[in-house]
């Protein structure tokens, strides 16, 4: 019980931080289609696990009906990976064909006998063609699942560009192996119940197999799933810590440029440090060329002599005039005076990365929070 406990609580962490993915990145629908699969996983093992619903009958469809949503939502997610943008009539069609499946359960479950519809479905039931059905339409329905899922997995491992991506497919792909065979001896059996109404000798090994094959598919999904999300939360702390140290800098010359030219703020949300400092990235170049017609060149020559005499030279020496540049240029614009003199002012890294662009644009707004408040000076006191 402890161990399906901590399974259940692993299964929501791992689904909680890729709803958190899914917030930052709404676009991502291969991430939609694995949150809710991980969030499925979660809600079958919590079900079981906390007794929430009492009733036998109602527990079953709920499972069952939870393990159709589960391998529907995994075959998105890999339609998705696999055509992108161009997966939409092929998601629908999986969603088509999941109805069907959970409607002619349903419909057995309905014609089957009040007796035979807690054990479905179990051996018991096989022999009864209500039973038989239900159990076959599900059951077939998860051996397609897992045949396409190690397809899939084959499929996109040599694409796969990170050795971590690479890790997660096989163990997915072996997951759904051992589903497989879990599968396809629960195809067997249950046809063999129902053409003969009774069992073979063989079966009982069968039946005690079975769990350890469904035990192994189970835990190489999750491996798998959680496999590149905690390889993702590692690389993203210290990064984040970079990212969010990188955006304090930007504040000063940010707000300055969001102060002269109200309407710069992108409409976009902002809910990752990565994601906040691509933002101010952005609203910093549109503002620097919005401030365009307002550089001057001679406000550039006296910040060059200004810097030589500093024994600024190189990137220093430019950024410094840069930032002159713009701190005057912002003085230019709240009077409405353009300059007579422009000068080529230099916005973007030439289509480098906009990582590249951010760099940049820091050593840019730390010179002009110099520049715009100069360190004060103390002037000693009269001497009475």
């Amino acid at each position: 019980m402890i161990l399906f406990v901590g399974v259940t609580a692993l299964l929501w962490g791992a689904a909680a931080l890729l709803w958190v993915q899914v917030y930052r990145a709404p676009e991502n629908t291969a991430i939609r289609f694995f949150a809710a699969t991980l969030t499925l996983m979660a809600m079958n093992f919590t079900i079981n696990v906390a007794p929430v619903i009492s009733s036998p009958v109602a527990l079953l469809v709920a499972v069952n009906l939870i393990a159709l949503a589960t391998g529907c939502s995994k075959i998105g997610f890999f339609l998705t990976v696999v055509h992108g943008r161009k997966a939409g009539w092929r998601v629908r069609r999986e969603l088509a064909l999941v109805v069907v499946v959970a409607v002619i359960a349903a419909a057995a479950m309905i014609l089957a006998p009040e007796s035979l519809r807690a054990v479905l479905p179990g051996p018991e039931a096989a022999a009864h063609p209500a039973g038989f059905a239900f159990s076959i339409s599900i059951v077939a329905y998860l051996t397609y699942v897992s045949v396409r899922t190690v397809i899939w997995t084959r499929q996109l491992l040599p694409q796969a560009p990170r050795r971590i991506l690479r890790v997660s497919l096989i163990l997915i792909g072996l997951g759904a192996c051992a589903h497989l065979v879990t599968s396809a001896a629960s195809l067997f059996t249950t046809t063999y119940l129902f053409a003969t109404a009774s069992t073979a000798p063989v079966f009982d090994t069968v039946y005690r197999i079975m769990p350890i094959f469904t035990a192994l598919g189970f835990l190489g999904l999750l491996a798998g799933a959680l496999t590149p999300i905690v390889d993702g939360v590692l690389r993203e702390v210290p990064l984040a810590r970079q990212h969010r140290q990188m955006s304090r800098a930007l504040e000063p010359l940010w707000a300055a440029l969001n102060n002269a030219f109200p309407d710069l703020a992108l409409s976009t949300r902002a809910p990752s440090a990565t994601r906040k400092l691509y933002r101010r990235t952005v609203e910093i170049r549109d503002g620097l060329v919005l401030l365009r017609p307002y550089y001057d060149d001679a406000v550039a020559v006296r910040a060059s002599h200004e810097a030589a005499a500093a024994g600024e030279t190189g990137d220093a020496a430019h950024v410094s005039v840069e930032a002159s540049v713009v701190a005057a240029a912002l003085r230019a614009h709240e009077t409405g005076r353009r300059s007579e003199r422009p000068y080529g002012l230099h916005v973007d890294a030439d289509g480098e990365r906009w990582s590249a662009d951010a760099a940049r644009l820091v050593a840019l707004a730390e010179r002009f929070a110099v520049i715009a408040n100069p360190p004060r000076t103390t002037e000693p006191s009269a001497v009475s």
